[in-house]
């Protein structure tokens, strides 16, 4: 995010005051623990910091911080305490440099959030930049969760990257900076294991993670003074400090208790979106600071996700994160044996009567109410509400239908191509035939004959893969197609295609979205002479025959669908040609619901230079959309990035686009798809 001094005022201004209160403000517990550490350890270089200063100070509260924050404050500090030697100001000066860390990580994490949220820099410098929490935790009361809170966003902002490696790597050294942060790493595990098209990743993360915690939080063990400083911090006990005693003997711990209800949850999810693992992560962090004593460092923990929240959600939501998080700020002020500092080495307590006076009994209840109800519309808006959370009660199923030769195969890969094999199941309804195929009864060995497929078996293995009632594979004994080998029926999308399968009540009911592909008949009898090909024993005529069987009842099924696909030759005078597989074609568009119709034809014509007439309906709201000209495969994806929302989220991490009347017919349906998540799936 590039902010200019001279444009943003706001920015600015709480910039130079920050700097400000860096160089001329000295917090308490900096003051007599954290640069007394980094000190020591420059006047006593050690490769075991940890026992170096027990040995001399004694205190194990010094640093409770792993040796990545360490390394991370070491250089600046160093560097401002050389350049105070000349002045006799060497303390001092390396209380700048120390402090000056927090700022670089502060600004930081303001560059990841502008990244995680586009064009939203006025709300961030509003909510995040100028949030009186941040402000108090980080550069008053002194402490430094703000780094591994910015290390944290960096994993998050990688992992949305798909960058897996570096992800890890981040998260690992986050735990290295601060072993609480442990809490959050089973929420990008399960989100990598669980969403089908990410799991290429999950390798790659856990090994980089593996490696930062072998080098940096398992190796370290061997010092004592690690053992004691770090690993045995007393603040380590919060975490269990909220429990209920049974008899007086045995303790149940809330805390664990909880995350241990929401891991398991997100376990249960088939699939999640980036900003489903944001909030559930937001919703976990919140409940952990309000299960725990009032702590300034865990507050930092959450806000970065509460801000992503509160950027979204509305003026109610802006509102209650606003108070809550002024309210810790007040609760924190009258009792805390740090609140004082030192400006211009004279010692202000900043406890005053008035905040001493307050009723903190009901300070703190007002606190854990705000909480409260920001975690339950936290949960219903962000959660709940999401249509990748209602995805994961039943797959999104997809139905192709149309006559001979329409292109229904080919229609399936390609929405495969796009969906990822690993997430898609192929049905087709010729699967389900019913009789012997070397039958010489034309009649019963005819497809097109209704009676010859088996729709009720179809219809009643679709129920159970809905349902997640398939015990074994025997259970669909013919589903499989030549598209992918069955490893598992728990998929995200199921396409099925067929002659009939939109005319039974019962399984037309079943498709979120159905498609039907008509060509004009000079083109269907061309692409079905091209398939039978001269090895084939039945005759043109026959599959002619077909054609008109078919055409005759397929009027219902057209009629039920949400998209048909209709296409036909640009000039009928090309149907002397010889050759007929390169002869150019026009397509044209219906859609049941036109609601789309406009951003498509304006994407169409802008970016990929189509010929397009549409016509939407006064009545219904249907559109009609007829497209000619040649496409290219990248100018689809182009115009698939700019109207279908989370595109990255849906379709496969190596998608495979194709061009022309292919690639249209891509687009729209991925829109569909998009339109049926959010207005279609039911709550």
């Amino acid at each position: 995010m590039r902010i200019s001094n001279t444009k943003n005022y706001i920015f600015s201004l709480f910039l130079v005051i920050k700097i400000f209160f860096i160089v001329l403000v000295v917090p308490s517990i900096q003051d007599v623990w954290f640069v007394d550490f980094i000190k020591n350890s420059i006047n006593n270089p050690s490769l075991d910091p940890w026992s170096n200063y027990l040995s001399n100070y004694g205190d194990s509260l010094g640093f409770p911080y792993g040796p990545i924050m360490f390394l991370i404050f070491i250089p600046f500090s160093l560097i401002f305490w050389t350049l105070g030697l000349p002045f006799g100001l060497e303390d001092y000066f390396l209380g700048i440099g120390f402090r000056s860390n927090l700022l670089i990580f502060d600004l930081i994490s303001l560059l990841i959030l502008s990244k995680l949220l586009d064009n939203k820099k006025k709300e961030i410098i509003f909510f995040y930049w100028l949030s009186p929490l941040i402000f108090y935790v980080t550069y008053i009361y002194g402490q430094l969760d703000i780094i591994p809170t910015t290390i944290v966003l960096i994993g998050y902002l990688k992992l949305y990257k798909n960058d897996f490696k570096n992800s890890g790597y981040f998260f690992g050294l986050a735990i290295a900076t601060k072993l609480s942060f442990a809490l959050i790493i089973p929420f990008p595990i399960i989100y990598l294991w669980q969403n089908k098209r990410l799991t290429f990743g999950f390798r790659p993360f856990i090994k980089s993670l593996s490696k930062i915690l072998l080098l940096f939080v398992l190796a370290p063990v061997i010092s004592s003074g690690y053992r004691e400083m770090v690993l045995s911090t007393p603040e380590k006990a919060s975490l269990l400090s909220f429990n209920f005693s049974i008899k007086n003997k045995l303790n149940i711990f809330i805390l664990p208790l909880i995350f241990i209800l929401i891991i398991y949850s997100i376990w249960r999810l088939k699939r999640s979106n980036f900003t489903l693992l944001n909030s559930i992560t937001g919703l976990a962090f919140l409940i952990s600071t309000l299960m725990m004593p009032p702590s300034p460092g865990w507050y930092l923990w959450a806000l970065p996700f509460l801000i992503i929240y509160q950027i979204q959600t509305d003026i109610n939501g802006k509102l209650l994160i606003s108070f809550f998080t002024i309210l810790p700020i007040i609760i924190i002020f009258p009792n805390n044996i740090f609140s004082k500092l030192n400006f211009l080495n004279s010692n202000y307590i900043y406890n005053t009567n008035l905040i001493n006076n307050l009723n903190e009994d009901l300070i703190y209840t007002l606190f854990i109410s705000l909480g409260i109800l920001i975690a339950i519309k936290l949960y219903r808006e962000s959660i709940q509400n999401s249509y990748y959370y209602q995805l994961n009660k039943k797959a999104l199923i997809i139905g192709i239908s149309g006559g001979p030769s329409t292109g229904k195969d080919i229609l399936s890969k390609s929405i495969g191509d796009l969906l990822g094999d690993h997430s898609t199941l192929f049905l087709r309804e010729r699967d389900y035939f019913k009789w012997n195929k070397n039958l010489k009864n034309i009649e019963k060995n005819n497809s097109i004959n209704i009676k010859s497929n088996d729709l009720l078996k179809l219809n009643a293995d679709l129920d159970l893969i809905l349902n997640k009632n398939v015990l074994n594979r025997k259970t669909i004994y013919n589903s499989i197609t030549k598209f992918q080998t069955m490893k598992s029926f728990s998929k995200d999308f199921i396409v099925v295609n067929g002659y009939h399968i939109f005319l039974p009540d019962a399984l037309n009911k079943i498709f979120n979205i159905k498609i039907f592909l008509d060509p004009e008949t000079e083109l269907n009898k061309n692409w079905l002479k091209n398939k039978i090909g001269s090895k084939s024993n039945i005759t043109n005529a026959e599959k002619y025959k077909d054609l008109q069987k078919y055409q005759d009842l397929y009027s219902e099924q057209k009629n039920s669908s949400d998209l048909i696909f209709s296409f036909s030759y640009i000039n009928k005078d090309i149907l002397s040609y010889k050759e007929i597989q390169n002869l150019p074609l026009k397509m044209d568009v219906f859609l049941k619901d036109g609601i789309y119709a406009e951003n498509l034809s304006k994407a169409l014509i802008s970016i990929c230079g189509v010929k397009l007439n549409s016509n939407i309906s006064d009545t219904d709201f249907s559109a009609k959309l007829s497209i000619e000209g040649d496409i290219w495969a990248e100018d689809i994806k182009l115009a698939a990035s700019r109207l279908v929302p989370n595109l990255e989220e849906i379709i496969d991490y190596n998608a495979k686009w194709q061009s022309n009347i292919i690639g249209l017919m891509q687009l729209i349906i991925l829109m569909q798809i998009a339109y049926v998540f959010k207005y279609k799936i039911e709550n």
